[in-house]
């Protein structure tokens, strides 16, 4: 789904609704709500139901039963009261630190960020490649650049904050599964908030979701003349209960990956490990011209000569890759040495033409006292496959090469990009392990990388039987991921944004 798709979504989404509301004052005039499900003013309603433009609230009191249960429950059980207090105050003070945590790693950024944007360049001319280009592919094999300098540049970031902007550092696709788990880790928030007041017996007044544009919350309405009579640590105990929520979540899913239970639960599911191996293709938008060209099922091994090899679940070089730029500190341009006989056998025509020859590129030859400026129309993949018979060596200059050959440099708009996939047995079985020429193969992407992040869904995990959906471990993975993300994002700025109205008369708790 694309980005106008979502939007013709959501405008339709809301066109409806206030038709449906439209036509819902037509027939009960007199009815206190506006949108089917509420009820007049003669019948007490447990539902109320708001919609002004892009706004649509539901407040919920049939829950309120439910918690008055529980605070009569928990009135009785004073040990279990007492000890579930004594875990909340240490909540409040971990939701605390991790407020002087967010604020240091906030402000940790933005001085390097801020250092990086006044630095004074090298007397060395600096040019911007992004990652992908295949000039400044690396010289060695591995996961770090190797710039013409010699310094290595790593592809991980060097701050701690990382953004979740759809369609730009996540694919756009993720979208939905992001606001979703955005919901659920709401809702786990609102939990704490309500089972800290029952700590207290305070009752709630209400609890419901909003939806704004396209983005879900949760809240639960307490008493405030109630809260305000509570002793200053029991309000910091509600307060915090959220976050602590959170925080709790965070922790459990990072304990289920650094023990590695995930990789044993999948491994008892039917499902193969691949991280070590490269990233495994799930699936691919059918309308995207890589569908005929990468096998469902492969495994692909190499973006150019970045290795998509992790150990560590955590630690994700696809989407690295694929959408973090790279300064190197050089201004030459590496090359490849080409055979001379065999570029000159090829034309010029779509070098001095503007017409796309397909299957082939243009490159030119690095200048030189000795070397003319040659162009000709080649197929990159013949230079840029490991097991071709042209396969190239770098090279800055034309000194890097013999006297039989070229140094040539791509001369094309379009970033083009090596892709190596091993075909696994779940795509052609009975291939023998130590067949590589038959296992390993390569296709050159010309175009934006970002289409590549967005049509090829990839994973860790392949089935072993056939009968295993590919996507689980992809699907739940994304989820677990987002929920990691999204309750270590409301433990930090949901502490902080109730601290500051701790006086507030206002005692309805949200995300």
């Amino acid at each position: 789904m694309g980005f106008l798709d979502l939007a013709v979504y959501v405008v339709g989404f809301w066109v409806i609704l206030h038709v449906l509301r439209f036509l819902s004052r037509r027939r009960y005039p007199s009815a206190s709500y506006s949108l089917p499900g509420s009820r007049s003013l003669s019948k007490p309603s447990s539902t109320n139901i708001v919609l002004e433009q892009c706004y649509l609230r539901a407040e919920l009191k049939g829950l309120n039963r439910l918690h008055d249960d529980f605070v009569t429950w928990l009135e009785k059980s004073s040990s279990f009261r007492q000890l579930a207090s004594l875990v909340y105050d240490l909540g409040s003070v971990l939701s605390l630190i991790g407020v002087v945590l967010a604020i240091v790693f906030l402000g940790w950024t933005l001085v390097q960020l801020g250092a990086k944007a006044f630095t004074v360049p090298s007397s060395t001319p600096s040019t911007l490649f992004h990652v992908g280009t295949v000039y400044k592919r690396q010289l060695q094999e591995g996961n770090t650049a190797t710039p013409h300098d010699g310094t290595q540049r790593s592809f991980v970031g060097d701050h701690p904050i990382s953004f979740l902007i759809p369609g730009v550092t996540i694919p756009f696709s993720h979208l939905i599964p992001l606001l979703v788990t955005l919901l659920i880790a709401q809702g786990l928030h609102e939990v704490g908030h309500a089972f800290a007041a029952a700590l207290d017996s305070i009752p709630i007044l209400s609890c419901g979701l909003t939806l704004t544009l396209i983005v879900p919350a949760a809240f639960v309405s307490l008493p405030s003349h109630a809260v305000k009579r509570c002793s200053p640590r029991s309000r910091l105990r509600i307060i915090s209960s959220g976050p602590f929520h959170n925080l709790v979540l965070w922790a459990a899913i990072a304990l289920w990956t650094v023990l590695g239970i995930d990789r044993i639960f999948w491994s008892l599911a039917g499902y193969q490990y691949v991280g070590h191996f490269g990233r495994a293709i799930v699936n691919i938008n059918t309308e995207s011209s890589l569908h005929q060209y990468l096998p469902i099922g492969s495994i692909i091994t190499k973006l150019d000569d970045y290795r998509l090899v992790s150990f560590d679940s955590s630690h994700d070089p696809w989407t690295e890759y694929l959408t973090r730029p790279i300064v190197f500190n050089t201004g030459i341009q590496l090359g490849w040495c080409v055979a001379r006989d065999w570029v000159l056998s090829h034309d010029e025509s779509c070098c001095t033409s503007h017409n796309q020859t397909s299957g082939v590129s243009c490159f030119a030859s690095k200048p030189s006292a000795s070397t003319p400026l040659i162009q000709r129309c080649l197929p990159p993949l013949t230079i840029l496959d490991v097991k071709s018979s042209q396969a190239a060596r770098r090279c800055s200059s034309a000194s890097d090469c013999t006297e039989t050959d070229f140094c040539l440099i791509s001369k094309s708009k379009n970033v083009m990009m090596r892709i190596e996939y091993y075909i696994s047995d779940s795509v052609v079985p009975g291939i023998p392990h130590d067949d590589l020429d038959a296992r390993l193969k390569s296709i050159v992407w010309s175009g934006p990388k970002e289409e590549i992040l967005e049509d090829v869904e990839v994973g860790t995990y392949l089935p072993r039987f056939p009968f295993l959906p590919r996507r689980l471990p992809t699907t739940i993975g994304l989820f677990v991921e987002c929920s990691a993300r999204l309750c270590r994002t409301l433990h930090a700025a949901g502490t902080r944004g109730p601290l500051q109205s701790l006086e507030s008369r206002s005692w309805k708790c949200r995300s």
